[in-house]
């Protein structure tokens, strides 16, 4: 699955880069996208798993503030995370926003609609000057979350 999300962003950015299968990539691989690059990381770094860490599941009570390392750096824009929910209850949806964003993103990352379900997305996060990224959870449901990150946007 996560090839086919690296092949279905690069086809996204206007086929910019070569795909390799995920074992090819080199550890520094980047993506020319329309005044951006993106800095792929090999193997993806896990940043947060509720499942193990002790925070519990997320709900729109209980939010997730994680940080990632390298998110501050010379020309660094956002973060690109595959973002997954497990062991979900209810019904509901996340969205991921930089930690100092004025409102949350109205736009969810995310959605799941039951109990029990196990899914993934690849999403872009912005940095707005901070290492720091905030999952918030919408509707009544609540769910563990993984966060792997995949890459960082750089800009040009």
């Amino acid at each position: 699955m996560a090839l086919w999300s690296r092949r279905k962003l690069f086809a996204g950015l206007g086929g910019a880069a070569a795909v390799a299968a995920a074992t090819q990539l080199p550890r520094t691989a980047s993506a020319a996208t329309t005044g951006a690059t993106i800095q792929l990381v090999s193997p993806p770094e896990r940043i947060a798993d509720t499942r193990s860490d002790g925070t519990g599941k997320v709900s729109a009570a209980h939010p997730l503030d994680m940080f990632v390392g390298g998110l501050i750096g010379d020309g660094v824009v956002g973060a690109l995370l595959n973002i997954t929910v497990t062991e979900t209850e209810g019904s509901g949806f996340l969205s991921a926003t930089a930690d100092n964003a004025s409102a949350p993103n109205p736009t969810s990352n995310i959605n799941w609609s039951g109990t029990g379900q196990n899914l993934a997305n690849l999403a872009m996060v912005p940095a707005v000057g901070t290492r720091g990224i905030t999952i918030r959870a919408g509707g009544p449901g609540q769910t563990h979350v993984v966060v792997d990150l995949v890459g960082f946007l750089m800009a040009a």
